[in-house]
């Protein structure tokens, strides 16, 4: 009898044993594949805002695409106006996901009010009229429409400075000045004699470099030495090949990381960016990203978040630098400046088990108007939508900011705000939209192609919706950051290789 007893609790402690290995294994299996359970999450909360749409507004998930307990939405109006206090949806993030709505009657739509209405039934278009074609975060949007069908621009009405701004000059009575047609004469036309120079009133053509949404083959890529020189000239011209060709599938951004940055060390939650690596020891991401963090978790070698890659390691960092002035709104601004410094105690070239890792180069100058230059990032492919689960590339233009400024709703920018999206192509006065970074590409590099070098122009810093007409990404420069970088990079060299 104390044999058996003795067998049988042999048997329960081994069972308990292997037990309490397997919900360890798993625990250790969800600590390393949280981030990845939020895309699950994020979809269920992405499917039902979409069962809510909201004439002139959105839904606010603030924390979608991250390892969250719970994702919360909001009903708001691209106005400001607050319509909704009780309207909402949330998500506990169980599998399956669970979901509450809460303020919404079912079959009743969601509508705001659109302050610019008012603005337009008050303005005497003659003949013509204003056709809304649809609502910003920043206002809403009109061609103007003459009565004999022709349309002769776009008017956007400023939800913050309740006006009007249009390219098209006097916008109100434009439809009753159509041009003048010369009286019919017998009299053969006069020729103008031939000439060399170009016709004045057609842009120039070459303004802006053709995109494409890859990034160039057999750009070069730079070293510490090339980045940081210490001696002669020579040292800057050192670079290193990327491996293999560069295509999206291959090695495309082989200094990218994907960053998971928590507020508690050791909590299961989280916040998604992305970095660039600029040294053996460090990479560049935005100050947001870093802001009241406490322990960040950088992987390369990444291009699927649910799959792993041959070459995909993953490096910790509890050490940080945010750049002084952000935060600092003295300069009428307190997101500009947005840089973050993370070092680390690993060579991370070093701990590539396949040798692909890079470091992007440091620029030495800040690109020309109209360079094509290249964005990437695991970030949400629609506005409020879900965050990507592969890494995505797309083609901007470098713009100069008296041509983001003229072309776009900002009135003015600090120095070290960088334009980069797609120009005024069809020449309505307002850059075009469709391509853009978005939520959780926060960090991330704007590469450029300068002197065939991968130059590290850009930190996706902020914006104001995504891809949409008149509106764009802004970048913080690079080249503005440089001398700060080098100084912490020099003062922060123990257990740095």
């Amino acid at each position: 009898m104390k044999i058996s007893q003795a067998v049988l609790l042999a048997s329960a402690q081994a069972a308990w044993k292997d037990k309490f290995a397997t919900i360890k294994a798993k625990k250790a299996l969800q600590g390393t594949l949280g981030l990845r359970s939020a895309d699950t999450c994020s979809a269920a909360a992405t499917a039902k805002t979409d069962e809510f749409p909201i004439e002139n507004g959105t839904w606010d998930c603030p924390k979608l695409g991250q390892d969250v307990a719970q994702i919360n939405c909001k009903a708001k109006c691209t106005s400001g106006e607050k319509n909704w206090k009780k309207a909402g949806i949330s998500v506990k993030c169980k599998t399956p996901p669970k979901i509450r709505v809460k303020g919404i009657k079912t079959g009743k739509n969601l509508a705001c009010h659109d302050p610019c209405h008012d603005l337009v039934e008050s303005t005497e278009i003659t003949s013509g009229e204003l056709v809304f074609t649809g609502s910003g975060k920043m206002g809403s949007k009109y061609n103007l429409v003459c009565d004999d069908g022709v349309t002769l621009g776009r008017v956007l009405c400023s939800f913050k400075q309740g006006q009007f701004k249009s390219k098209v000059k006097d916008f109100e009575t434009a439809c009753d000045d159509p041009p003048t047609e010369e009286p019919p004469t017998d009299e053969p036309p006069t020729e103008e004699p031939p000439t060399d120079e170009p016709p004045t009133d057609e842009p120039p053509t070459d303004e802006f470099n053709t995109l494409t949404n890859s990034i160039s083959s057999g750009l070069d890529t730079c070293t510490n030495d090339s980045n940081f020189p210490t001696g002669s000239r020579r040292q800057r011209k050192e670079m290193s090949k990327i491996v293999g060709g560069v295509t999206a599938a291959d090695n495309a951004w082989p200094w990218i990381t994907r960053l998971f940055l928590r507020e508690t060390i050791g909590s299961g939650g989280g916040f998604r960016c992305g970095g660039s690596i600029i040294h053996s020891n460090w990479v560049l991401t935005a100050a947001h990203c870093c802001e009241d963090k406490n322990e960040i978790f950088a992987t390369f070698g990444d291009l699927h978040v649910t799959n792993s890659e041959s070459n995909e390691y993953t490096l910790r960092s509890v050490t940080w630098f945010n750049h002084p002035e952000y935060g600092n709104s003295s300069d009428g601004a307190s997101m500009n400046s947005d840089w973050c410094l993370i070092k680390f105690d690993e060579d991370i070239l070093a701990a590539d088990p396949e040798g692909k890792t890079r470091m992007a180069c440091l620029p030495e100058s800040e690109p020309e108007h109209g360079e094509a230059c290249w964005v990437a990032g695991w970030g949400q492919t629609i506005f409020g939508g879900s965050s990507s689960s592969e890494l995505l590339s797309v083609g901007v233009n470098y713009m100069s900011q008296e041509y983001c400024v003229d072309k776009t709703w900002y009135n003015s920018l600090l120095p070290d705000d960088i334009c980069a999206g797609i120009p005024d192509l069809d020449g309505n006065g307002f850059i075009d939209g469709g391509s853009d970074v978005c939520r959780g590409d926060s960090g991330g590099p704007l590469i450029c192609p300068i002197d065939g070098r991968a130059v590290l122009s850009g930190v996706v810093s902020r914006g104001s919706s995504c891809a949409w007409e008149g509106l764009l990404g802004l970048y913080s420069s690079v080249f503005s950051a440089k001398s700060w970088i080098e100084t912490i990079i020099a003062n922060n060299k123990k257990n740095c290789s």
